[in-house]
């Protein structure tokens, strides 16, 4: 199989080329090792490497000054007692606060990460899966942030549920001749109406779609991931 880009949509997950077709199951840090650090910081998706997971996934937002921050919610009162949407806060205001407080005394000090952070914590040989919680306003600093990483391209996975910011990084990361992936098979095109994408950066193959089913399972525990 031929190498390629990929947009996978529904609950599914982007597989690397290898993996297509073997029973292989990939690990994935939900918002890093959250059942046993604090969700979206670097103490919880360092730690998913330790146990390891061959990737973490994080939540990715744009604060008032344009930093791409790695937060899941669009307030911050749930977790951090501040009732204020996280883009109309900068990034300073955001590292007022405690991103550890909330999980146990012993994360007290965790702050929210850029995501530049997060991308300097991957290891070799493995990924990391960006959310994008916000619209397409975000692609450009993204598009930086990768750039600058060094991480290859089979490293970085981007998934989404906005349809706006699922266009935009078509137009911007599919090349001609790239291939997409759809896989779920009731959604035979790009233009479905669907709820969840990934997208593998990097890849190029023959334009085309190719129908695949993947199963996810969300699973909290604090045993190691293998």
């Amino acid at each position: 199989m031929q190498n390629i880009k990929a947009v996978l949509t529904l609950i599914s997950v982007i597989l690397p080329t290898a993996l297509l077709g073997t029973q292989e199951c990939l690990i994935i840090g939900h918002r890093g090792a959250s059942y046993d650090a604090p969700e979206n910081t670097l103490a919880s998706v360092n730690l998913a490497w330790a146990k390891g997971a061959r990737a973490a996934e994080i939540d990715v937002h744009l604060s008032a000054d344009d930093q791409v921050v790695v937060v899941h919610d669009f307030n911050t009162k749930k977790l951090f007692g501040r009732d204020r949407e996280v883009k109309d806060q900068t990034y300073a205001e955001l590292l007022e606060l405690d991103a550890g407080r909330h999980k146990g005394e012993q994360w007290e000090g965790e702050r929210i990460p850029l995501l530049d952070q997060v991308l300097a914590t991957v290891p070799d040989g493995r990924m990391l899966v960006v959310e994008i919680k916000v619209g397409p306003e975000i692609i450009p600093e993204l598009e930086k942030s990768f750039a600058q990483s060094g991480l290859g391209p089979d490293q970085i996975i981007i998934t989404s549920g906005t349809s706006p910011a699922l266009f935009m990084l078509c137009s911007l990361l599919l090349d001609p001749g790239d291939e997409i992936i759809i896989c779920n098979p009731h959604y035979p095109s790009i233009t479905s109406s669907v709820n969840l994408f990934f997208m593998n950066l990097g890849r190029s193959g023959m334009w085309g779609t190719l129908a695949i089913e993947v199963s996810v399972f969300a699973i909290s525990t604090s045993d190691s991931f293998w």
